[in-house]
This record gives structure tokens, sequence and C-alpha cells, in this order.
């Protein structure tokens, strides 16, 4: 079987789908992955064959200046209208438009795609190849029709389709000046190489970085800048596994007494080791390549 994976955004949208693309791989399967011009070297240098969908500068890294300013407050509304701007709009007309060429030169048999891309549905539905969808969003609040669908049905009528109802690591360390020895500024780090020797975790509450937390049954502290992170924040507090502030106005001092309670609080730390505790027990990625394998079968009749 072909599989094309594609995804619109950056590294935290390319990284979640690899282990699923290398399960696949490795069940003989030829997969290939399109994206964000910027990552196909990592793409590459994961073993796969890229396709750009965006110039080769977006989502490449940090740029040659950048001018720092105060954190603008945010909220879940704003996030949400932020969302659909970048998502419901702009990367789903991107996507609807490169994706039809990568499929036609690759021919897949199945496209697999990452939740938040949304114009690659619109492309493979043009093509007729069937679709399935990589599930990112640790909250699942986003991707809904009162949100993104007059947006995407307005790319769907771009090109001839019915209406359908139904990270930034890119600062400088240099920049920050002098540290205390007990601090390190890097500009990016793989987050699996350290969450091995952590207590807890103070993040933007990205579903990756959340979801990595509890993986290893981690509290965290979560400062939502925008995108997904207010509703993962507000659904990880619900849970009782994270707490969170404004990152526009939180102090060094109340960061650190949040992250003071949360370690020595027994409560949260016991629950999230019980969700590390039930993700261990959930089936591992073969499952999910025979469920694409079982997608990719036309409908018995046909």
């Amino acid at each position: 079987m072909r599989i094309l994976c594609t995804f619109v955004g950056g590294l935290g949208h390319l990284a979640p789908l690899l282990p699923l693309t290398r399960a696949a791989q490795a069940a003989g399967h030829e997969v290939a992955v399109a994206g964000s011009g910027g990552l196909v070297p990592r793409i590459e240098d994961a073993g796969f064959r890229a396709y750009a969908t965006s110039p080769q500068p977006h989502h490449a890294g940090a740029p040659a200046t950048r001018v720092l300013t105060p954190l603008a407050g945010t909220d879940a509304r704003a996030a949400e209208v932020e969302f659909a701007e970048n998502f419901g709009d702009r990367g789903a007309r991107r996507m609807a438009a490169a994706v039809p060429g990568v499929i036609e030169d690759f021919a897949p048999d199945l496209v697999l795609r990452d939740e938040t891309d949304l114009g690659t549905t619109i492309a493979a539905e043009l093509l007729g190849v069937p679709v399935a969808t990589h599930l990112v969003l640790a909250s699942g609040l986003l991707v809904r029709p009162d949100l993104v669908g007059s947006r995407l049905d307005a790319v769907r009528a771009e090109h001839g389709l019915p209406p359908d109802p139904g990270l930034a690591r890119e600062l400088d360390p240099a920049g920050f000046g002098p540290q205390l020895p007990h601090v390190r500024l890097e500009r990016f780090v793989p987050q699996e190489d350290l969450l091995h020797e952590v207590d807890l975790v103070v993040s933007h509450g990205g579903s990756g970085s959340l979801m990595a937390a509890l993986a290893h049954g981690l509290p965290s502290v979560l400062l939502p800048l925008g995108a997904d992170q207010p509703h993962n924040a507000r659904r990880a507090e619900e849970l009782g596994v994270a707490t969170s502030l404004d990152a526009a106005t939180a102090t060094p001092e109340e960061i650190g007494s949040r992250v003071r309670t949360a370690l020595a609080g027994t409560g949260t730390r016991e629950r999230c080791r019980s969700v590390a505790d039930e993700l261990c027990t959930l089936p591992d990625v073969g499952a999910a390549v025979s469920a694409l394998e079982d997608a990719a079968r036309p409908p018995r009749g046909r």
C-alpha cells in the first residue's frame, strides 16, 4: 500500500505523525510525507520521500532578525479565531492547492492527514482517494463545524465542491543575556531527551508538550499562548493534571509558587501517573497501521 501523510504547520504537527509513518513503513508500506517546505530536510532525515507544500523557508527556523515585544493577553475565544484563520482558511487554502499535485505524482492508496490539515481533505475528495485522520489536539475542542466550517466551505467552493456542514522556538538564547548557574537556555532540545529526568514541566500547553508530559506521569504548569493551548489548559485543569497562568501577566514569583505547589502536592502527581498508566494500556502503533489498511480497502460490493 502507498500512504501519503500530510500535515500543515510546524514540527509539532510533523512529529506526532512519525511513529505511525515508521510503523507503516516497517510493515512494508511505501510512505511519503507532504508538509511545510522548511521541514523537508527533517522529513528526509527521518527516511521518507518529502513533498513541500509551501516555500522552503516556511517553518524553517529562526529569522535573521526578530523584534521582541511584550506578550499580548489571550483567551480561549481569541485562540479559536486564530485557529480558524490559520487552519480553516490560510492553511486549508494552501494545502487544497498543493496536495492534488502531490497525490497525482505519488498515487497513494490512502492519505493520512494531521487533524488540523483541513485542506488535504478537499484535495483527496477531488481525486477520490480515501482519507484517514491522525488526531493531535489534546483537548479535542478546535476542529468544530461552528468554528471552521464556514471558512472551509469557502475553500471547498473555490475547488468546485459543495459545502460540508457536518511554537516557536525561534529566539536566540544569547538575546536573554547572562543566566544563573542553574539555568540553561537552548534554542531547541527534543523533549523526549529530557522528560525522563524531570519532575514537572512548564510549557505553553501545546498538545505535543502536554501529552508527552502526561505520558511520563508528569504534572504541568501551563502558560497558554494561543491555538489549541487555552483549550488544552482548561481541560488539563478540569482533570487535575495541570495548573495554568496567564502568560502575558504571570510574574516569576507566581510561576515559582505554582511550581512549588505542584511539586509538593501528591494528588496531581498521582493523577498524572494514572494517566501514564492508562496510556501504557492502549494498543500499540501497529493497531493504527491495521486500521489504515482497512481504511484503504474498498467497501464490499464495489
